[in-house]
């Protein structure tokens, strides 16, 4: 899977201790992708998705003090739409399990998405663990992408 195929990609707006997206998405802007972000609904447990045009303008502080779009800037967008999420989180093994903060938000999200959908994990090297138990509900990511290495996770199961 080639980043340069994905027309539109949904971006985490990151935490300040998790790998940086705003270059990413920033970039992906001027190249002429569709950006998508998360918008958390806490009442429905869910992640909705909006499409993110200026960064800069349409961004603010919410739930956990994770940036957010500005409701008079929700444009949403439907999961079928998405070719690329790029997922965060706390830990990660070769097999692409992954250890989140505990709500399952994005597990229940990667679920929905159709099976053309790639997921990418973007981590430090140093969140690679060797196994990270999973169950029945969670969602594996397809890559795990470190400053180090290029993971492609169905070839380590």
């Amino acid at each position: 899977f080639q980043f340069s195929e994905a027309e539109t990609i949904l971006f985490y707006l990151a935490l300040a201790d998790e790998v940086q997206t705003r270059k990413m998405i920033e970039h992906s802007l001027k190249l002429g992708k569709r950006v998508a972000v998360p918008l958390i609904d806490s009442q429905n447990n869910q992640i909705l998705i909006s499409e993110l045009k200026d960064p800069e303008k349409e961004l603010a502080s919410g739930i956990l003090g994770i940036l957010q779009p500005k409701k008079n800037f929700y444009r949403p967008l439907k999961i079928e739409q998405l070719e690329l999420v790029i997922v965060p989180g706390v830990a990660f093994d070769k097999r692409g399990n992954r250890l989140g903060f505990g709500k399952g938000f994005y597990d229940r999200f990667l679920k929905k998405a159709p099976d053309r959908t790639k997921s990418i994990a973007l981590a430090f090297e140093l969140q690679l663990v060797d196994n990270v138990p999973s169950q029945s509900h969670d969602a594996p990511v397809d890559y795990i992408i470190t400053e180090k290495r290029i993971i492609e996770c169905k070839k380590c199961t």
